[in-house]
């Protein structure tokens, strides 16, 4: 991964190069989480957004 440069979908051949990684061990207490995600159903023309709660 590092020193590569990403040729993903989201960034086609103009992905920079990966010159850092941060890495982190137990540097945070994490009491809650939330996660969002948006999906988009182009058949139907509509959209649907999902949340989910973890925690306190």
């Amino acid at each position: 991964m590092l020193g590569n440069t990403p040729d993903m979908i989201q960034t086609g051949p103009f992905g920079k190069q990966i010159n850092r990684i941060y890495i982190s061990d137990g540097a945070f207490d994490i009491d809650r989480e939330f996660y969002l995600g948006l999906l988009v159903d182009r058949a139907r023309g509509r959209s649907a957004m999902i949340a989910r709660f973890r925690g306190r």
